[in-house]
């Protein structure tokens, strides 16, 4: 079956702000040749294993860059301190004296042999150096291990930009756990429209015109175009730039099909109930992973009934039996602060949430719970989360 196709024309370009990394490390001035920062003595960072090398207090000043290779701190005495180089959170608190210094590279030399000393790298990972004997009986620090148990979704002290509300940006740091924390958005909440979300009321539409509705486009500014006249609404919505955008059409439940009759997937077409459904599109057009929470709503004049919905990944209305139990997700029970009446189903509860790659398409199916309710419902795709 072919991609559902608009039939509302888009009017305008779709814009929207990458979130842009232009500096990233942990909690310390001092980096090494490849970037990686000095783990600073603190109690935060992972303990060093062997002898660990005693390092003077850290100042909680600063961010540095980052990257997957480097070094540590060299020299030192030994002792029973876990001390950690360049670890999230090392000296935020208190600012005791100057950065630890900079970190050996390999070759640079060393004082005690087997002495194991470790960094921090990438999302809140380690990665750890020795000190060994070379040919000539000097000492020198080895190469580093690869960087292990990374977590998270961006390197400690990160800093960056994206989207919010309706064409505003803030900025956004990485935090000591390698979480984006977000700061104040420049536009204000509920202001302007979401860019390339719909706006669908039956204004205007006589009772001769029973499924058709006018229908406006937000632009890239923000603001709505003109209305069209009175037509069938949208089969196909835009996933919102920012998270808490809602993109929403209006799809008619007529016809009868066997009634999806479980609230997960795979799921089991009923034997015994069919009812009135549709299917609707949802385009994620960003160059990033979104996850979405999919639910109906009252239809303008519409009335209220109890849905179900299931989603399918692609642009292909599920025809067979074997393709309609293949759905990824699927409810039929509702948020009612989501959807305003809890018999309107929604996609919001644990495991629910429709994940929709970058470019990528979901097919929802939407249908009454009882053989005897039909006529339309709003479909609505909330942005939950924006991959980084």
């Amino acid at each position: 079956m072919p991609r559902l196709s608009s039939s509302v024309v888009l009017t305008s370009a779709f814009g929207f702000i990458s979130a842009l990394v232009i500096a990233a490390g942990c909690a310390s001035n001092s980096t090494d040749d490849g970037g990686d920062p000095i783990i600073a003595k603190g109690d935060a960072g992972p303990a060093a294993t062997g002898t660990g090398a005693k390092l003077p207090p850290s100042s909680s000043g600063g961010t540095s860059t980052s990257s997957s290779t480097g070094g540590t701190s060299s020299g030192g005495t030994t002792g029973d301190d876990d001390d950690v180089i360049g670890g999230p959170d090392a000296g935020a608190d208190v600012d005791a004296g100057p950065p630890a210094p900079p970190p050996p590279n390999e070759g640079d030399p060393c004082t005690q042999q087997d002495q194991i000393l470790t960094a921090a790298c990438g999302f809140c990972g380690t990665k750890t150096t020795v000190c060994v004997k070379k040919d000539d009986n000097s000492l020198a620090w080895s190469g580093y291990s690869p960087c292990q148990g990374e977590h998270g979704e961006c390197s400690a002290g990160a800093v960056g930009q994206e989207a919010c509300n309706n064409c505003g940006t803030r900025s956004v740091v990485c935090s000591s756990s390698c979480k984006w924390t977000p700061g104040t958005c420049s536009a204000p909440a509920n202001q302007g429209c979401a860019p390339m979300t719909f706006d669908v009321v039956n204004a205007g539409c006589g009772a001769d015109q029973t499924g058709l509705y006018r229908v406006r486009q937000c632009t890239a500014t923000c603001t709505y175009g003109n209305y069209s006249g009175c037509e069938a609404p949208p089969t196909t919505i835009e996933v919102g730039p920012s998270v808490g955008a809602v993109s929403s059409t209006v799809t008619v439940l007529g016809g009868s099909i066997p009634r999806l009759s479980t609230n997960s997937c795979p799921g089991n077409p009923s034997a015994t109930i069919s009812s009135a459904y549709a299917y609707t599109q949802v385009h994620n057009p960003l160059a990033k992973d979104v996850t979405v929470i999919i639910y109906n709503s009252q239809a303008p004049a519409g009335a209220v009934f109890n849905t179900a919905i299931a989603v399918y990944n692609g642009d292909t209305a599920p025809v067979t039996v074997d393709q309609r139990k293949a759905c990824v997700k699927a409810s039929n029970v509702g948020n009612s602060s989501i959807t305003g009446d809890s018999k309107f189903a929604s996609t919001d509860g644990t495991n629910k949430i429709v994940t929709i790659p970058a470019g990528g398409i979901v097919t929802v199916y939407s249908a009454a719970t009882n053989a005897t309710d039909q006529g339309a419902v709003r479909v609505n795709a909330k942005t939950n989360t924006i991959a980084p």
